[in-house]
């Protein structure tokens, strides 16, 4: 066959299966958007105080992010070769050997692969200057436009690492197409799984584990101990998740089943026997959707905590706005007990008087001191507060303040003001909430994604089902009501799973802010993680409703 009959073939399938190809296009191009914006960050230096610190926090980003992306592209790239399969198995019957077939893959991947680096690398050059000022807002730095120009590094890197990822999903997709007959692909979602069986032993561990994992998480007051056995709990939870979402449902199931007057009931009877012949591919789905929905909401609440809480924070660090220590020396780095640092101390007393005249405003609450450091050198220390300056004064005086200390003669010293703090507290802290929104927007497209391709899977294989149970005699009323049933409960169990290890993760999640970052206002953290998992929740919801919108006109 000519090569063009192929390159016209991958483009018939993909058109024609533009319900599936559609989102998946829109993820690939949206992942390597993401990627391509941070990789341009992280390249772009002038940052503020964090200059290093932020590209080698966004080179981290974009390489975390590029494990979650091509996870979940691996997972929903299986959604549509499931699809593919009968497909398939008619371009078998009618004479096409599997060669052909690979080759027709091979294109349907470059047109994947080209139209998700054009649109991506596209859409990263026009938002990605948007992002920047964004990042640049959260950090309190100056917003320039022209910051971020188009890097052609960043769209070389970013072309590379996806290609790796799309040569690897196109490699798993042949694999299987090779491995299948030309029956079982004609067969393709008609092949029915069997009967699960009870799993006890994957049940045990589902819930030794995520105990185990909740235990760790609940049982230390130790900041300390909170941050080393963390993300252990964090596996330990995610394992237990898995297990029980696979073999605790499948009980679940069972026992309903067992139970006769619940059971053998039109909507009962139904949601229930159709979820067992399915159930191991279904929790794996459910159990994918929990752990994601979870990683939405603990790195939001998190982010948006710390940023929310920077002051109070900030008030529990600093004492006074302004902290000064002059020491002594002298000028072979000896130890000197002569009084320069007295000296000092009365330099930066005629500061303040300078300040009084120009500003009109006298240090609040001053606190000064002589002490001798064990190493004999003599120190001065002078601590106050000025309220009545605005930012930029302040930010003035503390630029005096340096100024003196970089040229005094005979002592030296360090300044701790608080203008300066807050300026490294939102470079700090806006660098982790663009973290936190750029990975809760990866775990966001992830769900969605997978909850799309669940329903819409889910929707043509239960159609023929209920195409027969209407012929049995179950009208399209009671249909709708066992659809909406079953779909209800299983769409919205890993919300309410994801709700309760958010639940128990908030002593831990509180216990690192507090131990790594400070952050002790428990009421705001409460109030933000409440918030979070509201707008989370009423996100789930709309989604639900697109989706089980979907899902019923595929059924119905």
């Amino acid at each position: 066959m000519r090569k063009a009959v192929y390159a016209r073939l991958a483009v018939t399938s993909v058109r024609k299966n533009k319900q599936f190809y559609l989102p998946y296009l829109l993820t690939c191009s949206l992942c390597v958007m993401l990627y391509y914006i941070i990789i341009a960050i992280a390249n772009n230096g002038d940052i503020g105080f964090l200059d290093s610190t932020v590209g080698m926090v966004m080179g981290m980003a974009g390489g975390l992010s590029l494990i979650f992306a091509g996870f979940f592209l691996f997972y929903t790239s299986g959604f549509l070769n499931k699809r593919r399969q009968k497909e398939f198995g008619v371009y078998s019957i009618l004479g096409m050997e599997k060669r052909h077939l690979g080759r027709m893959l091979v294109y349907e991947a470059l047109y994947v692969a080209a139209v998700s680096f054009a649109g991506g690398i596209l859409g990263g050059m026009l938002l990605g200057e948007l992002v920047y000022m964004l990042l640049l807002k959260l950090m309190s730095l100056p917003v320039t436009a022209g910051y971020l120009a188009p890097s052609p590094r960043a769209a070389v890197e970013t072309v590379a690492v996806y290609s790796v990822i799309f040569a690897l999903i196109l490699a798993r997709n042949l694999w299987r197409m090779y491995r299948s007959k030309a029956v079982g692909m004609l067969q393709g979602g008609n092949v029915g799984e069997k009967e699960p069986r009870t799993r006890w032993g994957v049940a045990l561990l589902g819930i030794l584990t995520l105990g185990g994992g909740y235990g760790l998480a609940l049982a230390s007051d130790n900041a300390i101990w909170v941050l080393f056995v963390f993300f252990f709990a964090v596996l330990l939870v995610i394992i237990g998740t898995y297990c029980l979402f696979t073999s605790g449902s499948i009980a679940l199931l069972k026992g309903l089943r067992r139970n006769k007057n619940y059971y053998y009931h039109p909507r009962h009877f139904t949601g229930v026997s159709g979820m067992m012949w399915r159930m191991k591919q279904n929790a794996m789905g459910l159990a994918s959707i929990c752990i994601l929905s979870t990683a939405v909401l603990v790195t939001i609440a998190t982010t948006v905590c710390l940023y929310a809480g920077m002051e109070d924070t900030l008030e529990g660090k600093l004492d006074h706005d302004y902290n000064l220590q002059v020491l002594s020396y002298n000028h072979q780095g000896a130890a000197s007990t002569d009084t320069p640092a007295e000296d000092g101390g009365a330099a930066v007393e005629a500061l303040m008087e300078q300040m009084t005249a120009r500003y009109g405003a006298r240090p609040e609450n001053v606190h000064k001191a002589f002490m001798q450091r064990q190493d004999g050198r003599s120190a001065y220390v002078y601590e106050f507060d000025a309220p009545q300056l605005g930012r930029d004064e302040q930010r003035q005086l503390s630029d005096e303040l340096f100024a003196l200390l970089d040229t005094a003669d005979g002592w030296e010293g360090w300044i701790t003001t608080r203008p300066d703090s807050r300026q490294r507290f939102l470079e700090l802290y806006g660098m982790l909430l663009f973290m936190g929104v750029f990975f809760g927007l990866i775990f966001l497209m992830a769900t969605v994604l997978i909850i799309y391709y669940k329903q819409v899977s889910e929707g043509y294989e239960d159609k023929q089902r209920f195409d027969i149970l209407q012929k049995v005699g179950m009208s399209k009323p009671e249909v709708r009501r066992t659809i909406r049933s079953q779909v209800v409960t299983v769409f919205f169990l890993p919300l309410l799973v994801a709700g309760i290890h958010l639940f128990v993760a908030l002593r831990p999640m509180f216990g690192v802010m507090s131990g790594a970052f400070g952050m002790t206002n428990l009421p705001l953290f409460a109030l933000v993680t409440g918030i979070t998992l509201a707008v989370f929740a009423v996100i789930y919801v709309i989604v639900y409703l697109l989706t089980a919108r979907t899902y019923y006109k595929i059924v119905a």
